[in-house]
């Protein structure tokens, strides 16, 4: 942390002569948008693409520890006194953080509302956040992993294993269960080793083996909790139409621990093909709630029996399906090495 802040200083102070007004490195510099364009400051950080960001050394000094060791050193003396950039008379800090950056960093310091933090910006914050030690800003980028991760779950995946985050990146791995990881790609994982994506399929692959048992339509699924309601597919008997007809059974362990055997409709069947059709490749409860129901209502509306809790049944079955799912998958993790 000595030799970071030591660096900091030293780009601090290696421009610049004696006139404050010095129009060398400034001449290229232009102000940042609103608060940051304040003369009332008393530092400036100019990024790496000369964007000057006029700021207050007290909220610096309470948001990193990093600027707050720097403001506590003393002044240049001696030969290095004059040697420091100014711009309107107030020293200058250039810094490696390209404008987009920065002006995130300081608007998450800043009072006010939090800024929007999008995909493309979230390692190049959790980058600047961590060197400058500003663990509040640290915070909310972690905060915005999780937000993200529902929706680009494998770059929030390979964002985290680069900033070393395990949790966030096994929370990643588990959103990535609702969509497809093939042909997907992200730009982070050209910085990632070919063992980070292997360890993510293995992940996948695991968990599809784990709900193969609740989407066989080719075996007899068995559903490991008790399903006490009665089921309009469920039963012995017999309904007019060939499209309501009990054919194969499959097991339901009930609320005592027994198995019980019962057949079920052929478009019960028909569903469950479906439903394993839309996990191959999403293992994941979301999976099967955006299958839907609409097409086995119709199939089973042939059955004036059927018709009248075929809507509600099947709509109530899919979420028990999507529910037990998710308990499976739960139950494993991804493999994943020190970070």
């Amino acid at each position: 942390m000595v030799k970071e802040t030591t660096a900091l200083l030293y780009r601090m102070t290696k421009y610049g002569r004696d006139d404050v007004n010095d129009v060398g490195p400034t001449l290229d510099a232009r102000n940042a948008s609103s608060p940051f364009d304040k003369p009332t400051a008393d530092i400036i950080l100019r990024s790496s693409d000369l964007i000057d960001f006029y700021v207050r050394k007290a909220i610096l000094a309470e948001a990193s520890t990093s600027f707050d060791r720097l403001f506590r050193l003393p002044p240049p003396s001696g030969a290095n006194h004059g040697q420091r950039e100014h711009r309107n008379g107030i020293p200058v800090i250039t810094m490696d953080e390209d404008s987009e950056t920065l002006d995130l960093l300081l608007r998450i310091c800043y009072p006010g509302r939090t800024p929007s933090i999008i995909i493309d910006n979230l390692h190049r914050l959790m980058i600047a956040a961590a060197k400058h030690s500003m663990d509040a800003v640290v915070e909310v980028a972690k905060d915005r992993m999780h937000a993200l991760a529902t929706e680009s779950p494998l770059r929030v995946y390979a964002i985290a294993l680069l900033c070393g985050l395990k949790e966030e990146a096994k929370f990643a791995a588990r959103c990535s269960l609702a969509h497809s990881v093939r042909r997907v790609y992200a730009p982070e994982f050209e910085e990632l080793t070919a063992g980070a994506y292997y360890r993510l399929l293995d992940y996948h692959m695991r968990c599809s083996d784990a709900i193969t048992p609740l989407v066989d339509a080719v075996g007899t699924p068995s559903y490991g909790k008790s399903m006490d309601r009665a089921w309009v597919f469920v039963g012995n008997a017999n309904h007019p139409g060939s499209a309501c007809a009990r054919t194969k059974s499959f097991c339901i362990i009930d609320a005592s621990g027994g198995q019980k055997s019962h057949r079920a409709t052929a478009w019960w069947w028909n569903h469950l093909a479906k439903l394993k059709q839309a996990t191959e490749g999403r293992p994941s409860g979301q999976a099967v709630l955006e299958t839907g129901v609409d097409d086995v209502v119709e199939e089973a509306s042939v059955c004036n029996i059927c018709r009248v809790s075929v809507a509600a049944d099947m709509r109530a079955f899919n979420e028990f399906i999507a529910a037990e799912i998710d308990e499976a998958t739960s139950q494993l993790e991804l493999d994943i090495l020190d970070l």
